[in-house]
């Protein structure tokens, strides 16, 4: 997108790509594309990727994007707030 259109993504382009990939199973793009950003696009693109990882039952890559976050150094708990749901909510689906 930088190279071929000139314009610098931001929160709401990775948005859009975490839901369109999501629905595929590939999340794990919108990590590779977002590998040179500043942290404060990263911080809320991470905590929708975790929202996203709770939705669809992906643990490990919450367990991932939640160490990505440690390092943005978020101030707010809301992040740890989404991993321990995306654990409940994949306990659930074990015991069900």
């Amino acid at each position: 997108m930088t190279k071929v259109h000139k314009i610098q993504p931001k929160a709401e382009h990775y948005n859009c790509l975490i839901d369109l990939l999501s629905r595929d199973g590939l999340l794990e793009e919108v990590i590779d594309e977002m590998r040179n950003e500043s942290d404060e696009i990263l911080a809320p693109v991470y905590c929708s990727l975790l929202n996203t990882a709770q939705n669809y039952g992906y643990i490990e890559l919450a367990e991932r994007v939640a160490e990505k976050l440690e390092k943005v150094e978020v101030s707010d708990s809301s992040a740890h707030t989404l991993l321990a749901s995306v654990y409940a909510s994949g306990e659930a689906l074990r015991c069900s």
